[in-house]
């Protein structure tokens, strides 16, 4: 799927992105949305449902609920407490827990879980990447208004759950765009300098 359907839509979104071309470029975004979240949801069965059953089995490990139902979120908030159990709940226990201890409010507690997961995010992308763009950092930070909005108007509605895959899909696909554009800018100037 990467080969076949991601790897020429981003490719063929560089000139568009090179060119300013908002309307060309949104629509390789929304082309992009579908086999992009269909390899990450693919990644996410694998990573979470699988491997980490089998790690737990060879282990030993008793607590097996790696995600709750994720897919139903009708809120930002509530997908990010179901989609990723094990690191929701160390950043709870680690950060949160300790703010509340510390006698801080439970939305600076919250920045902080915030902060950090931005920061980790940032990492994993900047790392394969070789760059620093703080746009997943961002993209993370961006979460905490989105998560209080969600949470205030759309909780238990279906424009709730609409909003959320909405920006799941979108959000990823932007990124993966943004981030390659970023990574491959300067071969692209080199190759178009060389053919003038």
């Amino acid at each position: 799927m990467v080969q076949q359907y991601i790897m020429p839509l981003v490719k063929n979104a560089m000139e568009p992105m090179d060119n300013g071309d908002t309307v060309r470029t949104i629509e390789r975004v929304l082309k992009l949305t579908v086999p992009n979240i269909l390899v990450w949801l693919l990644g996410f069965y694998f990573f979470f449902h699988l491997y980490l059953n089998i790690l737990s089995e060879i282990l030993q490990y008793g607590n097996r609920e790696f995600y709750n139902d994720f897919w139903n979120s009708t809120s930002m908030d509530r997908f990010w407490r179901t989609w990723n159990l094990p690191v929701h709940q160390w950043l709870v226990s680690h950060i949160y827990l300790p703010m509340i201890d510390m006698k801080y409010t439970q939305n600076v507690a919250s920045f902080m879980v915030f902060f950090v997961s931005a920061l980790f995010h940032e990492l994993i992308i900047c790392v394969p990447f070789r760059q620093v763009q703080l746009m997943a950092f961002m993209a993370m930070m961006i979460q905490l208004p989105f998560c209080i909005v969600t949470r205030k108007y759309t909780r238990g509605k279906v424009i709730g759950n609409f909003i959320f895959w909405l920006s799941f899909a979108m959000g990823q696909a932007n990124l993966c765009l943004v981030y390659y554009h970023k990574f491959t800018r300067a071969e692209r100037l080199l190759a178009a300098q060389q053919a003038a």
